[in-house]
């Protein structure tokens, strides 16, 4: 269980840093500042982003389940209920990503 909550706090502070350092990619790109490596950050951050989010995603519904088994006994569906919305949020912004490129605005 400590790992599960271990991997769960490092792999938040990644989705953070990465999830900040896309989105100003993002602006930069946006707004027409170093044009070729900000363009090029913004695309290149967005998988280590989700495979970040997957990995808290993940972590946290195993944390969560495995300590409400040890609580009553009982445990998994608030887990399975995450992991599917999780598993739903992360396929939607792949979708939009590559089923919506726009090389003037990127979505993501």
């Amino acid at each position: 269980m400590e790992l599960y909550d271990q991997i769960r706090k490092i792999s938040l502070i990644f989705f953070v840093v990465l999830g900040l350092a896309h989105f100003v990619a993002g602006m930069l790109y946006v707004q027409g500042y170093y044009l070729p490596g900000s363009g090029l950050a913004n695309r290149v951050l967005f998988i280590p982003l989700l495979l970040s989010l997957f990995s808290y995603l993940y972590a946290g519904a195993k944390y969560n389940q495995m300590k409400d088994r040890e609580g009553s006994g009982a445990g998994g569906t608030a887990a399975t209920l995450y992991m599917i919305v999780g598993i739903v949020v992360i396929l939607g912004m792949i979708a939009l990503e590559f089923l919506l490129p726009d090389a003037q605005t990127p979505l993501l």
